[in-house]
């Protein structure tokens, strides 16, 4: 029964992980043309998106054999931040 269901969630999160992709896809070379920064905000918006639909899969990050705890913290805070979520 297990891998029924890992199959039938990975079946939910290949459309909606390649969506995320091809809606980015657009949203950097539009930023792009208006410069480094907005582009910049368009990558971290495309990591954080990318991350947070990982919650649709059963996905653990670690890290140099640590779990990593997911932050709350938005792109632009967690980058001025000097602490790691862990």
């Amino acid at each position: 029964m297990g891998r029924v269901l890992d199959w039938a969630v990975t079946l939910l999160f290949l459309p909606v992980f390649g969506l995320v992709l091809l809606v980015f896809e657009v949203v950097q070379r539009v930023a792009k043309a208006f410069g480094k920064r907005p582009h910049d905000y368009a990558v971290g918006g495309l990591c954080t998106s990318l991350v947070t639909r990982l919650m649709i899969a059963p996905v653990e990050l670690t890290s140099k054999n640590r779990k990593l705890r997911r932050c709350s913290l938005s792109y632009t805070r967690a980058r001025r931040s000097t602490t790691i979520c862990s």
